[in-house]
């Protein structure tokens, strides 16, 4: 239930009684990645920048029970107020430079069914970070674009890595969000809980 419901839409799971009985009797127990962000835990990704943005004004703003069309206004304010300020990333203590939008996936899962980072596996030991570099409004709109349309990942400043331990770090305030929840602000450390908990999928699924 809820308002995306992205693990249950990754695994197939169903909100219909017979067939969550169905996965109780027959369903498979596999056995899945958590991500830690400093002290919280999170099944799908993190995020630093823009749509970090969008999910602090709606925290802010929101009364009662929400559906997509609820995060219009907070998209707008933030597409005119965000100025995407640098971003500081490490992966597996390495440096990756500086970005404008910075997200680590556990899960391929996203809201609006995008499907940001599509290889991202919940039970390969990793987190799989997505970096995009150029910062200001139209670059900003230009990647919203590519997002939507799948592609950009071919967009050459968009930077691709893996790894088990990523920082985000800024000099400036960055807003964070885990699973669409507002997380406060950078800096923070993430990683990778391998097999932390134990899912049952349904049969088809499995």
């Amino acid at each position: 239930l809820g308002t995306e419901n992205l693990v249950a839409r990754e695994y197939g799971h169903s909100h219909d009684a017979e067939e969550v009985m169905a996965t109780l009797r027959s369903g498979v127990v596999q056995e899945m990645d958590m991500g830690l962000c400093d002290e919280r835990v999170f099944l799908i990704m993190a995020s630093a920048g823009f749509d970090a943005e969008v999910v602090r004004w709606l925290h802010l703003t929101r009364r009662g029970h929400i559906s997509r069309i609820t995060y219009l206004r907070p998209i707008l304010r933030s597409f005119f107020s965000f100025q995407f300020p640098p971003i500081h990333v490490s992966v597996d203590g390495q440096s990756q430079g500086v970005c404008a939008w910075a997200m680590a996936f556990n899960l391929p899962q996203y809201g609006g069914d995008l499907r940001i980072e599509p290889d991202a596996d919940g039970s390969d030991g990793e987190l799989d970070v997505i970096l995009f570099r150029k910062a200001g409004i139209w670059s900003g709109l230009k990647y919203v674009w590519k997002i939507a349309r799948g592609k950009h990942l071919d967009d050459p400043t968009v930077t691709r890595l893996r790894g088990r331990q990523v920082s985000f770090e800024s000099d400036q305030r960055v807003p964070l969000q885990i699973d669409g929840d507002c997380q406060g602000e950078l800096p923070t450390h993430l990683q990778v809980l391998p097999k932390a908990f134990s899912l049952v999928l349904p049969a088809s699924a499995a």
